[in-house]
């Protein structure tokens, strides 16, 4: 087996480098942003690779001098443009094109490039690549440099040079870490071939001495960093970072993995952090929450590309803990999940507005109590004092209407207070459901004669719950759904069981409520728009309906049609709204 030289090793490692540099490339191509600065770096790995790919081809195959010649022009197309293209990406790096509009700045970039091209095709005065001058080292084939090389030596490192100042000008101006970073990784890559590859392939050579050729791998090294630059740090967006930089609230992006990327001042400054010290750390170290299944549902919501809208987090810092809402945004590229954008919102002042509410209404509805009891024990009085056969017994009807109305308010209120300070209590005791719907729908009915209110399903199941709040669960729904819907439907209650859980549905035939509104529901004070009745609601119902289902470790969700387009087909029976809820069956508890 013959041995491999020197020439040899260079050559595999020219092929190495263009092969980087294509792959780089590629990739490169593949991103969506076709801003000027991506495009002057692509055509920066293109001049590369034409610089090197013939010198490849010459050492590999050793051709005759004629043929040397001709693709040793065709490789001073990439190394005569080479300083010229870096220098205008550096001037789109810091958005800086204008200069370009000074006509000596202009003539100065792109005649000499024309020159010395054209010298390089037509003369031997750059680079003498006459049969004479061909030099075979251990490298391989290498050319003289022509008399007047050093003029455009002096012009390339000059422009190399005029990049680097423009970086450090740009780097003194920001604040931004990110961008500062950038800076330093481009001067770091602009150094390394300016530095090593004018000895080995400028200087020396001028005085005849030939040692490893170095300016091709060393070009590709800056190539590979400033590619690193591009598709690790997205250094180059910078419309984007002044995007970030504008945003009121903070914002905070994140890769695939949840890894932060970037951030904008105003989240450094809820977080309390510079960027430098929390860039590639995991989002979940940072947005914390009271309750660890937040924290796996934000997790859960950057790997799988769901969004995410919750008030349930905190930042927390060693002196303070500010409650934050935020939004987690899928960022899809192509097809493909690249990561999430994450709003966060400072809500201590709408904290302290809920508290401050919550504590009036607490005020309120035990204020509100006495005097509404007192009136409800007298309408009853007056209910009994009054014959039925009188015609103002109507009224006395309606006033106790309103009295039972203002009553179920208040014990709302109440209720909500108690949730609010976590003093609701229950009363846990074995009960029959079956039972319980029935003269719940029994009393729903004395009020509601005309409706038709259907029970389906084996009712008859023993569950260990509070009897009481579990019928005030089934008021709520039942009542909703009479409200809700036209009075010539029907509400249609349904119960299921399987071996863990008992699931009652309670199914309107109502107009139906739109998607955009069905996490909503469930929340304080909030009405669905669809929800047109001359009736007083607060709104708090579905609120604490909710919570008594989650403390009897139970499920609540809802299904509904609202939202779907009408077709000729459709009626109205085809629409509505289904709430449905699910309470644990004890274990050894079967139906009767």
């Amino acid at each position: 087996m013959g041995t491999v030289n020197t020439a040899d090793l260079y050559t595999i490692l020219l092929i190495i480098a263009a092969a980087n540099n294509l792959g780089l490339l590629y990739l490169l191509l593949r991103r969506p942003d076709r801003s000027p600065v991506i495009v002057t770096f692509a055509l920066f790995l293109i001049a590369i690779t034409v610089w090197g790919v013939p010198q490849i081809i010459i050492n590999w195959l050793g051709l005759s001098a004629n043929m040397y010649v001709q693709l040793d022009r065709i490789s001073a197309l990439g190394y005569v443009t080479l300083p010229a293209i870096f220098f205008l990406f550096s001037l789109g790096f810091v958005k800086r094109y204008a200069l370009l509009k000074n006509f000596w700045v202009t003539v100065y970039l792109s005649l000499p490039a024309i020159i010395f091209l054209y010298l390089s095709w037509t003369t031997f005065l750059i680079d003498n690549h006459s049969q004479e001058a061909i030099v075979i080292n251990d490298w391989g084939y290498n050319s003289q440099p022509g008399q007047y090389f050093w003029v455009f030596l002096l012009w390339l490192e000059s422009l190399m040079i005029a990049s680097i100042v423009v970086l450090v000008q740009f780097y003194r101006r920001t604040t931004n870490y990110i961008k500062r970073r950038q800076v330093v990784l481009l001067i770091i890559a602009v150094l390394i071939p300016l530095l090593i590859g004018t000895v080995t392939d400028g200087i020396l050579p001028l005085f005849g001495i030939h040692i490893f050729p170095s300016a091709v791998p060393l070009t590709t090294v800056m190539a590979i960093i400033i590619a690193f630059a591009i598709m690790r740090y997205e250094l180059f967006d910078f419309e984007a970072q002044a995007i970030l930089a504008s945003i009121g609230e903070g914002l905070i992006t994140v890769n695939a993995s949840g890894r932060v990327m970037n951030m904008n001042e105003t989240a450094q400054q809820l977080i309390n952090k510079e960027i430098r010290l929390v860039l590639n750390r995991k989002i979940s170290g940072l947005i914390k929450s009271y309750d660890p299944k937040n924290i796996q549902k934000l997790e859960s919501a950057v790997h799988s590309g769901k969004k995410l809208v919750s008030s349930e987090y905190v930042l927390k810092t060693r002196y303070r803990s500010i409650p934050i809402s935020i939004t987690a945004t899928p960022v899809i590229i192509e097809g493909k999940l690249e990561g999430a954008t994450i709003l966060i919102k400072d809500i201590r002042e709408e904290k302290k507005k809920e508290e401050n509410k919550d504590e009036f209404i607490s005020i309120a509805s035990h204020e509100l109590k006495t005097p509404i009891t007192s009136i409800k024990l007298y309408s009853d009085i007056l209910g009994r004092k009054i014959s039925p056969k009188r015609p103002e017994y109507s009224l006395v009807e309606k006033l106790q209407g309103q009295v039972n109305r203002m009553v179920e308010l208040t014990n709302d209120l109440l209720d909500l207070s108690r949730i609010r300070t976590g003093s609701i209590q229950l009363n846990l005791e074995w009960f029959d459901i079956g039972e319980l719907i029935s003269d719940t729908v029994t009393t729903i009915q004395r009020t509601n004669p005309e409706r038709e209110i259907v029970i389906k399903g084996k009712t008859s199941v023993r569950i260990f719950a509070d009897k009481n709040r579990i019928g005030q669960v089934l008021t709520n729904l039942i009542t909703n759904a009479v409200k809700y819907s036209p009075q010539k439907t029907k509400v249609v209650i349904t119960v299921k069981t399987d071996k863990s859980n008992l699931t009652v549905s309670v199914k309107d035939y109502g107009q139906g409520i739109p998607p955009s509104q069905q996490t909503k529901v469930f929340n304080r004070f909030y009405r669905a728009s669809s929800a047109t009745t001359d009736q007083p609601s607060l709104g708090i119902g579905l609120y604490i309906t909710s919570t008594i289902i989650k403390q009897h470790k139970g499920k609540i969700w809802i299904e509904s049609n609202g939202s779907k387009k009408k077709t000729k087909k459709r009626t109205s029976r085809s629409r509505g709204t289904t709430f449905i809820f699910t309470l644990p069956i004890p274990t050894g508890q079967t139906q009767k």
